[in-house]
């Protein structure tokens, strides 16, 4: 068996292990959400995924071939490169911004990027260059040639690690450390991955594991979750599979987005209260009788009051005066003149009145009430005019 034969049944053994402990640890690891592109033979297709559920949305297809990828926190873009090395961003929409070529900064080519800080590390073949990011202006920092060439053609994706290295996996399954400054290339030791077509994404965790994608082992594409203890491989889990592809880069992890507000909470719902019970029957008992006051009398002025007609009062009428008939004078007897008196004669007795008359006391009457009359008709009169 050759030594390529020995090679590749090392590859599949290996394969074959992890992908039988996937299912028992997929879950475990910090989470990590990364905007990615993959080549199918045609332009990139964005999507996010999220690690290590490796649950991904589709954002849709771009214009370009992407690679080189770096996520830049303060202005939550993804950078890339075309493969004419013309410069675009990605938002974590899948929406792209083309730049244009970056002067004096040749990106053709490139396959490897990530950004730490506000400095995007781009590798190109065996070189590797440091560019600055500043609003409206991407200027070229230093370029750094990497040793081994062999291993350093091999790496097509890094991540910049807590140490200020960048770290990634060579198509033949070795984690591998780069340092910027001195562009020297190292194994790290430990478990190794399948050898693959090339391992296209890396991106690094909050808690130091490593997401990365093999875009072909034995005709599929794998997600693995490495674990590193210091410089040391520790474990390597095989998260999913998928279609073979052609090309395949990834930036992040992705800042979190605050938290969108708690909607309201919905109103309480409305509780018709049921009818209170109608109020007792209270007969109330009947008000006092309280008779009225009298009316106070008011004593109209007297109306005139008209005359009486004088009372006709019936006399009967008077006895008819008695016949007398004179008596026959006598005749007189004339006797002789008595002598002279020796003494003057008594003065001469006073006759008496005579019988009253009955017909004047009616007569006084009559004229009683005529004068009465007089004054009832005059007060009348009087009263009248007082009244008006």
């Amino acid at each position: 068996m050759s030594a390529r034969r020995i090679s590749h049944a090392v590859a599949v053994t290996a394969l074959l292990a992890m992908t039988s402990a996937a299912p028992g640890v997929a879950a475990a690891g910090a989470s990590c959400v990364a905007l990615r592109v993959r080549d199918f033979g045609r332009p990139s297709t964005v999507d996010r995924s999220e690690y290590p559920a490796v649950a991904t949305t589709r954002l849709g297809p771009v214009p370009y071939r992407l690679n080189a990828l770096g996520y830049l926190r303060s202005r939550d873009l993804a950078f890339g490169v075309t493969r004419d090395g013309r410069v675009v961003t990605v938002d974590r929409r899948g929406r792209t911004s083309d730049l244009g070529e970056p002067a004096g900064l040749a990106l053709d080519g490139a396959t490897a990027g990530t950004i730490s800080g506000d400095v995007w590390y781009v590798k190109r073949g065996a070189v590797l260059s440091l560019v600055d990011i500043k609003p409206g202006k991407l200027s070229a920092r230093s370029r750094v040639v990497l040793s081994p060439a062999t291993l350093a053609a091999d790496v097509d994706d890094f991540v910049a690690g807590p140490d200020g290295d960048l770290y990634g996996v060579a198509a033949e399954g070795a984690v591998v450390s780069i340092d910027p400054g001195s562009g020297v290339i190292r194994e790290l030791p430990g478990t190794r991955l399948p050898r693959a077509s090339a391992y296209g994404s890396v991106v690094r965790a909050s808690d130091g594991s490593l997401y990365v994608t093999a875009n072909n082992v034995l005709g599929r594409s794998r997600e693995y979750r490495v674990v590193l203890s210091g410089r040391t491989v520790t474990s390597v889990t095989l998260l999913a599979t998928g279609t073979a592809l052609e090309g395949s880069d990834a930036a992040g992890c992705l800042a979190a987005l605050p938290a969108p507000p708690a909607p309201p909470p919905p109103p309480p719902p409305v509780v018709t209260p049921p009818p209170p019970p109608p109020p007792p029957v209270v007969t109330p008992p009947p008000p006092p009788v309280v008779k009225p006051p009298p009316p106070p009398v008011v004593t109209p002025p007297p109306h005139p009051v008209p005359p009486r007609p004088a009372a006709v009062v019936s006399h009967p009428p008077p006895p008819p005066a008695p016949s007398v008939t004179p008596a026959p004078s006598p005749v007189p007897i004339v006797r002789p003149a008595p002598p002279p008196p020796r003494h003057p004669p008594p003065p001469p007795k006073k006759t008496p009145d005579a019988a009253p008359d009955p017909l004047a006391a009616t007569k006084v009457k009559r004229d009683w009430a005529l004068t009465a009359l007089i004054l009832i008709l005059g007060g009348s009169i009087v009263a009248r005019r007082i009244a008006r």
